[in-house]
């Protein structure tokens, strides 16, 4: 798989080199660092675990990743109901939102904070997998 680009960083799937960009203050590692974080999550960082296994299981899901990232990256929402005008099939609340992103064929898992313009990333799942 090649890398992914997204802002002006990058992010490797064969090496596994962290990924670092300006999508409302996020900062994605590996699993292999974020396993051996513990404690709360600081609120400047954003750990998501999954995104090279998942990258890897499904690399046609990298077009859809991305241009989720670039449309957050240029978002200027101060609300989940403004974000919602960007993201129609948006579910939850800014504590565990669900953005259904590829056409309904993946769900990203994010905790927003509006205050601070932050995403955590927590999961990204296929919903085909997920109905198994």
């Amino acid at each position: 798989m090649e890398s992914l680009y997204i802002g002006h960083y990058e992010w490797s799937a064969t090496t596994g080199d962290a990924l670092a960009c300006n999508v409302m203050s996020v900062l994605m590692l590996p699993a292999r660092i974020s396993q051996s974080l513990s404690g709360d999550i600081d609120m400047n960082t954003t750990i998501i675990c999954n995104i090279a296994e998942f990258l890897h299981n499904h690399p046609d899901s990298t077009e859809y990743i991305a241009a989720w990232f670039k449309l957050v990256e240029t978002g200027q929402w101060s609300s989940f109901e403004q974000m919602r005008q960007s993201f129609p099939y948006l579910e939850g609340k800014e504590s565990n939102a669900l953005f259904t992103i590829g056409c309904g064929r993946y769900t990203l898992k994010a905790r927003i904070n509006f205050k601070y313009k932050h995403i955590v990333v927590r999961n990204i799942i296929a919903n085909a997998d997920y109905d198994r």
